[in-house]
């Protein structure tokens, strides 16, 4: 693995809330990417479009408020290289302005890393969001947020997905909620072997 070092050049707390993200295998990630498209071709806004930042697919491991910059370690996220999981059917998260998603299977090996990372970043953020607490947290991949008009998307979902979809996690980043930049992301090179780097917040 690359030194991580440069952690500690941008400032010791993150401006912000940050993210655990996990990226999807290349079959899974592009399967997330037809959804994304059949969305946009009826006229639902997905998220590939939505928001000032660049999304890939991904499911949100971990969510929280004031991160210790420099406490930032790429132990964090390699355990969960390698995980398998399974995509199941669409979901609604109910909001003010609903979002739409692809449940995870909430199978022992996800939520016992999610365990594990949680305790691991507990003392080095200020406050976990609550629904991505140990207990009561939900695995989902987004589709589309505020969506309004639900009827489009079960009926586009349901055309151009198959449950389950089987996925495997070959990267992992902490990022920014508000423009996805990166603190620390790891990948899994495909030989038994790990990269991670670093890219400051600015």
């Amino acid at each position: 693995m690359s030194d991580a070092a440069g952690l500690h050049a941008a400032g010791p707390h993150a401006a912000g809330p940050h993210a655990v993200e996990l990226y999807l295998d290349e079959a899974a990630d592009a399967a997330v990417r037809t959804l994304w498209a059949a969305l946009e071709a009826v006229g639902v806004p997905s998220l590939a479009t939505q928001g000032a930042r660049h999304y890939r697919p991904h499911v949100s491991f971990c969510v929280f408020d004031g991160l210790d910059r420099p406490s930032v370690s790429p132990e964090w996220l390699a355990p969960c290289l390698g995980l398998e999981l399974w995509f199941g059917d669409l979901s609604f998260v109910l909001r003010r302005e609903p979002a739409a998603a692809l449940a995870v299977v909430p199978d022992l090996a996800l939520l016992d890393c999610h365990r594990r990372l949680s305790e691991r970043v507990g003392p080095h953020v200020r406050r976990h969001w609550d629904d991505y607490r140990p207990g009561r947290f939900v695995p989902r991949c987004t589709l589309a947020l505020s969506v309004r008009r639900p009827d489009l998307v079960v009926a586009t979902v349901s055309a151009n997905h198959s449950a389950p979809l089987r996925a495997t996690v070959t990267g992992a980043a902490v990022v920014s909620v508000a423009d996805g930049a990166e603190v620390l992301a790891v990948a899994d090179l495909g030989t038994g072997a790990e990269e991670a780097w670093a890219r400051p917040v600015a």
